[in-house]
C-alpha cells in the first residue's frame, strides 16, 4: 500500500523501488531531461560517488548535495496515522 500517489519503482538510479527525494541542482535538472528522483539506498551511493568525484585531488574537500522530497509526496510526520 502506498501512503501517496506516485509511479511505482521510479528511482532512476535501481528502477526497483520508489523514488523518496529529489536531487536539485543544475547538473540534474536540464530542461528536457528527467528529474534526478532516488530512492534512499540509492542516495547513499550518489552520495559516495559525488564525495569521491568531487572532492578533490587530495579527496579531503567537502561534497554539498541538496534534495528535496520527490514531487507528488506528502510528509510524513511521525504520530501520524
Amino acid at each position: 500500500m502506498l501512503p501517496y500517489p506516485h509511479e511505482r519503482n521510479d528511482c532512476e538510479m535501481c528502477r526497483e523501488r520508489d523514488a523518496d527525494v529529489h536531487v536539485l541542482g543544475d547538473a540534474y535538472n536540464q530542461p528536457g531531461k528527467r528529474p534526478l528522483l532516488l530512492c534512499q539506498q540509492c542516495l547513499g551511493i550518489h552520495a559516495a560517488l559525488r564525495a569521491l568525484h568531487e572532492s578533490g585531488p587530495g579527496l579531503d574537500g567537502p561534497v554539498t548535495i541538496v534534495v528535496t522530497v520527490a514531487p507528488g509526496r506528502r510528509a510524513c510526520v511521525f504520530g501520524d496515522a
